[in-house]
């Protein structure tokens, strides 16, 4: 599932240079981003969680399995995301003073 919604994601950022998603995304985020990085990024980083899923439950015992699950998937995801949105967030230009 997670490699189906990446992909959908990657093709919006190669062929429409994210216009589709990013702008959606974008209305929850703080800042503003550069819509095809974002969206490339958010999708090899879906890309990137579903592998190392995968390899986390072919690899490892079930309790590692379960260890992995709840406490290493949503914070090393939340760290990913979060680096992402900081290489991604477009910077404002300083405001100029009329004085």
């Amino acid at each position: 599932m997670g490699v189906l919604g990446a992909l959908v994601l990657l093709t919006d950022g190669v062929f429409r240079k994210g216009k589709y998603f990013a702008p959606r995304f974008e209305r929850y985020l703080n800042a503003p981003i550069k819509h095809q990085p974002f969206v490339i990024g958010l999708s090899v980083l879906g890309l990137l969680m579903a592998g190392i899923n995968y390899a986390v439950a072919k690899l490892l015992t079930e309790d590692q399995w379960l260890t992995y699950t709840t406490f290493i998937d949503m914070p090393l995801y939340l760290i990913l995301f979060f680096m992402l949105i900081s290489k991604t967030s477009r910077k404002e230009a300083p405001e100029i003073s009329n004085r």
